[in-house]
């Protein structure tokens, strides 16, 4: 950057000027991160088998009741593109716990409609919910500062239009116990045919469309149609390998259906289509194809 002299102030110069004096956690800094004690170090480096030169630190999340620690190295999960909520995973040692475990760090879509991953996931196993990860915490991060504001902005006569309506994000950080692998390792046809069928059981609902009207439709399991919630966000980066078999993860952008909703919409149905015409789709898994590998 080239600077010149500036003989009278303008909104650059103030914005450096206050930028100057801003402290770090203004700027941007996440304070909720730290360094490990030494010892913290040793353990941490002991259980996720981490290099000597890795650099190590120490993040919280809130609990119930307190914040819980964890010792991270580099994430083993990216964003895929610039837009989106910067989701990074990391592989992390648990220091209440001694045990390692898996950390999302993301900003949430903070809309009213939209609840916290971890509220989900408390209500998913609250219904019995199967192929599920563990969630052991999960909570907004920091204060203010850790929610976007560019949104209050867009309507502004000096702002650029956006393509896009902007959404509001929150720092978010979510704690599972279970740690998986990606979908494209599999070891056998057998296995990967086997996580998507989990995966679609733990999802549990079939989007079918019938007379210009959507219809969720059970596939044979009560899973999450007893909760009443819809993933929205299936695909190949939200199904992991545990073992032999598969699990859903990525419940962020999930919704809850009312069941009002879904009434309503099955009153459309035509006179002459009896509700269990409706319910049927035209294709069915046929789960006991999946059997033994070969």
């Amino acid at each position: 950057m080239v600077w010149g002299q500036f003989t009278e102030r303008c909104e650059l110069t103030e914005f450096f000027r206050q930028y100057h004096k801003a402290s770090p956690k203004l700027r941007g800094v996440d304070t909720t991160v730290t360094t490990p004690t030494p010892d913290e170090e040793h353990l941490t480096r002991k259980c996720l088998e981490v290099k000597e030169k890795a650099v190590l630190m120490k993040i919280t999340v809130p609990t119930h009741n307190s914040l819980a620690e964890y010792i991270v190295s580099g994430p083993i999960v990216g964003p895929y593109t610039p837009p989106g909520c910067a989701t990074h995973g990391f592989e992390q040692y648990d220091v209440q716990r001694c045990r390692k475990v898996y950390v999302k760090d993301t900003w949430r879509v903070a809309l009213p409609d939209i609840e916290r991953e971890g509220k989900t996931y408390q209500l998913l196993h609250a219904a019995g919910v199967r192929n599920l990860a563990v969630c052991s915490a999960a909570g907004d991060i920091g204060d203010h500062t850790h929610a976007t504001l560019t949104h209050l902005y867009q309507d502004k006569e000096w702002a650029c239009k956006p393509a896009c309506e902007l959404v509001p994000h929150r720092h978010y950080r979510l704690v599972l116990d279970t740690i998986g692998q990606s979908l494209t390792r599999f070891s056998s046809s057998y296995v990967m045919l086997r996580s998507v069928r989990d995966a679609v059981y733990c999802m549990c609902l079939y989007l079918f469309v019938l007379a210009n009207y959507s219809y969720l439709v059970s596939l044979g399991h009560e899973d999450t149609i007893t909760a009443w919630v819809l993933h929205h966000d299936i695909s190949i980066g939200n199904i992991l390998i545990v073992g032999e078999r598969g699990i859903l993860i990525d419940w962020d952008l999930s919704k809850q259906i009312k069941k009002t909703e879904y009434s309503a919409d099955m009153h459309h149905v035509d006179d002459h289509q009896t509700t269990d015409q409706v319910r049927q789709p035209t294709q069915t898994v046929r789960t006991n194809a999946i059997q033994r590998p070969y």
